[in-house]
């Protein structure tokens, strides 16, 4: 590389990926763009990663760092501190680059000084390199709702615009590249060139695995990030739907020494957000049990007329018949199935704060089907979302769990629709996932 002020800072972030390393680094010295600084951070590593690092020593614009294991995000901010170009761009030590992708991103983020952020399509590689997906993003040109961030890595980020936006936080434990996207929107534009171009490699150590940790994490982040302004002050209720029958009496049920009714209203009780809750049920003992358990008037009965108790009927319209007994300064409303009875309560919060930090009308409670999904055609079983090894993400396909659909009352008012308008998603875990059966 000429001796010249950089244009791109690569930071390479490694922690026993020690037989990774040189795919890695050799990616990164052997692309097409030349005016680029490495910085190579080592986190306390215990395998052969030193002296693969130290190799590289004598590369021009290197510098090589060893350290105890700080963190990701703390490790980040070291390399944002020393890095001297305007653009930066994080590689992990397991992944490698297309020889072209710094070029090509580049040359995308320059030609807008609006622009915070460019991002590439990518491949899902197994621990030996070999392809296992194409992992294809939305037409950014076309995207409105940019509720599904950029990868963490391997992203072309304006330091000026992240320095102001107060670097990486390291109040978080883990991180998916998530709370850096929020920053970034709202610090300018994001660009995407519609080329895979780094190889993500999957194994089972990969943070994206532990994905419990990685969703409460995000649920932190979601809390920091939903400024709710002025609108802290704003009435949030719950509304939990409650059929006679079977259901009714599996509620009244003993669950771990209580019925299992007082577990699902402790669920929502024990929110930061939510201040009323809303039961309506045909169920006279319930309704019975419930009147008799309150005291402090959080939860209010209503008695639903038993002609809306058909499972043919919408929840959108048993909620419609109770809009006269719900407060009308109610801001949200979240209507939480009671099917649900390891649910956790930030999730409840989470898809509230949602609705602010996308300026979303409603939010629904989901998982991603990650396996495939195939369907009949009257000639036998096909692919539902095409190719296999191509993956859109606009085919991404997701299942309701986990019972939440929060709206904002507004919407709800206007459209007689919970889920309505614009409508963003709600990740939840396979725990908070479990229903009662049947």
């Amino acid at each position: 590389m000429p001796d010249t002020h950089p244009l791109v800072t690569v930071y390479v972030v490694n922690h026993n990926y020690g037989k990774y390393l040189e795919q890695c680094l050799d990616s990164i010295y052997n692309q097409t763009f030349r005016l680029f600084e490495v910085i190579v951070i080592d986190n306390g590593s215990s395998d052969d990663s030193r002296s693969r690092i130290l190799r590289y020593k004598d590369y021009p614009d290197t510098r090589i760092i060893f350290q105890d294991n700080i963190g990701l995000n703390a490790t980040a901010n070291i390399a944002l501190r020393l890095a001297k170009a305007p653009y930066l761009i994080r590689v992990d030590a397991d992944d490698y680059l297309h020889s072209e992708m710094i070029s090509l991103l580049y040359s995308r983020i320059i030609a807008d000084p609006d622009v915070s952020v460019a991002f590439p399509d990518y491949y899902h590689v197994d621990i030996e390199g070999s392809i296992l997906s194409h992992e294809k993003r939305h037409d950014f040109t076309s995207v409105e709702l940019y509720d599904q961030p950029a990868h963490g890595a391997c992203t072309l980020i304006s330091v000026e615009k992240l320095r102001r936006s107060g670097g990486y936080s390291t109040e978080f434990t883990c991180q998916d590249g998530y709370e850096l996207w929020l920053k970034m929107i709202r610090a300018g534009r994001v660009v995407h060139i519609d080329l895979p171009l780094f190889y993500y490699r999957q194994h089972p150590s990969s943070l994206s695995k532990n994905t419990h940790r990685l969703l409460a994490t995000r649920s932190e982040i979601v809390k920091k990030h939903a400024d709710l302004g002025s609108n802290h002050s704003d009435l949030h209720v719950a509304f939990l739907p409650i059929r006679g029958g079977h259901i009714s009496r599996t509620l009244l049920a003993d669950f771990n020494g209580r019925p299992l009714i007082d577990h699902i209203i402790e669920q929502v009780v024990q929110t930061e957000l939510v201040s009323l809750v809303y039961i309506s049920t045909d169920c006279i003992h319930l309704s019975t049990y419930l009147t008799n358990l309150n005291s402090t008037g959080t939860v209010k009965v209503l008695q639903r007329d038993p002609s809306l108790s058909s499972f043919s009927v919408p929840i959108d319209t048993v909620l419609h018949s109770h809009l006269p007994d719900i407060d009308a300064n109610a801001a949200t409303i979240s209507v939480l199935s009671c099917e649900y009875p390891y649910r956790k309560s930030y999730y409840i919060d989470q898809a509230i704060r949602l609705l602010y930090l996308f300026r979303a009308d409603s939010v629904v409670s989901v998982t991603a089907i990650t396996d495939k999904v195939y369907q009949h055609n009257g000639k036998g079983l096909v692919p539902l979302t095409g190719s296999t090894d191509l993956r859109f993400e606009r085919d991404t396909l997701y299942v309701e769990t986990g019972g939440i659909h929060t709206c904002t009352s507004a919407s709800f008012r206007s459209t007689g629709k919970v889920v309505t308008g614009c409508t963003t998603f709600l990740h939840v875990d396979q725990e908070s996932s479990r229903a009662l059966q049947a």
